[in-house]
């Protein structure tokens, strides 16, 4: 019965989480802000999940950081007639 309540805190969390960052992104299109906003803010709107953080991978930031690229690469954007708008790695072109 714990695992049944704890992923569906976890669902609930991560449902919030993804309606605020849809909020966000649809007011600000900025990416960098976007991103830096959800690595700093993620955590404490899912602390279930950020509790699964492994620390031997890196920071709870930079767990968040890395599902957010993921999430704006695929999402689509108004401003960029509905279509995704992949942001690019460190030395890409």
């Amino acid at each position: 019965m714990r695992g049944t309540h704890a992923a569906a805190a976890s669902a609930d969390e991560l449902r919030a989480l993804l309606m605020l960052a849809g909020v966000r992104l649809a007011r600000d299109g900025d990416p960098e802000r976007f991103l830096a906003w959800f690595a700093a803010n993620g955590p404490s709107i899912a602390p279930s999940i950020a509790g699964r953080v492994d620390p031997a991978a890196g920071t709870v930031s930079h767990a968040f950081r890395a599902m957010v690229r993921m999430l704006y690469n695929v999402t689509p954007l108004p401003r960029n007639a509905w279509a995704p708008s992949p942001l690019l790695r460190n030395g890409e072109s």
